[in-house]
Parts: structure tokens; sequence; C-alpha cells
């Protein structure tokens, strides 16, 4: 699939009947639109280093969340400058630092995180699979899902 990032409206689905697996509420605003979309943007950011030990402050183009005033939870009010990493096609079950996806490292409720887009199918649909969790660790990731409308 070729992933084309910008030129969609995405709205957040909260569809885990599993509480284990409920979307983070930094990412979900119930009674909201939760919908977004993705400019283009240069900016400095934070990132992983190579060998995922330390984070670097570097200059890079990527996207910003775009939305409609108070359309979504705070955790896309970070100012996330999502970068363009990885090239292999995303597959859940196999996600390393070759995966494609837009990456991005906040400050949120006082703590680094990181924020990636995985763009797929699910259910023959378009859909990012989007992953909350911390910089410089593998570990449990907050997971939710949005569609284009």
């Amino acid at each position: 699939m070729t992933v084309n990032w910008s030129r969609k409206l995405w709205t957040v689905q909260q569809t885990n009947t599993n509480p284990a697996d409920q979307v983070p509420d930094s990412l979900y605003e119930d009674g909201e639109s939760n919908q977004f979309w993705l400019d283009l943007d240069v900016g400095t950011t934070e990132e992983e280093s190579e060998d995922q030990s330390t984070l670097d402050t570097v200059t890079r183009a990527g996207f910003r969340v775009g939305s409609e005033s108070d359309a979504l939870a705070e955790g896309w009010r970070v100012g996330w400058l999502l970068v363009p990493k990885g090239k292999n096609p995303y597959d859940p079950n196999n996600i390393d630092t070759d995966t494609e996806r837009l990456e991005g490292i906040g400050l949120l409720r006082g703590q680094k995180r990181r924020l990636r887009l995985f763009q797929t199918e699910i259910d023959g649909k378009e859909a990012l699979v989007i992953r909350l969790g911390v910089p410089l660790a593998d570990g449990a990731e907050g997971l939710a899902t949005a569609y284009p409308d």
C-alpha cells in the first residue's frame, strides 16, 4: 500500500470492548467529533537515537495534527511533529524500527510520550493504528484506531 499521510480527515474510534484495550483518555474525547487531519510542517523535535538509547533534538519535515477547536482530546494538542520513518508495511505482530509510520515525541501531562501512527487496512477499510507509549522503551502502549471520513 502506498502511504498518503495528508489530505484526509480522520476520526478516532472508541471501538474496543475489552477495558484493557480502551483508547487512552488523552486520545479520545467523549461527546466530541474526534476528527483530525495532518498538515505538512518543518520544526524541531526530539527523536530516539539510532541505537534507541538517547533522545536527540533534530529539525525535520513532518506533519502536525490539525483539528477544529476542542474537537480532540488533550493528547492531540501537544504540538507533535510527526516524522515519517521506516519503509516496511505495518504488521501488528512485527513492529520494529523499519516499520513505516509517523512518529513524534512530546510532553503530555508532564511526561515525555511517543506517538506513532501506522497506516493499514482493517476489515478491508483504510485505517490508522495509533499507539501512545513512552520513548526509549518497549512496552505497553495505548492503542486507538482512526478511519477516514
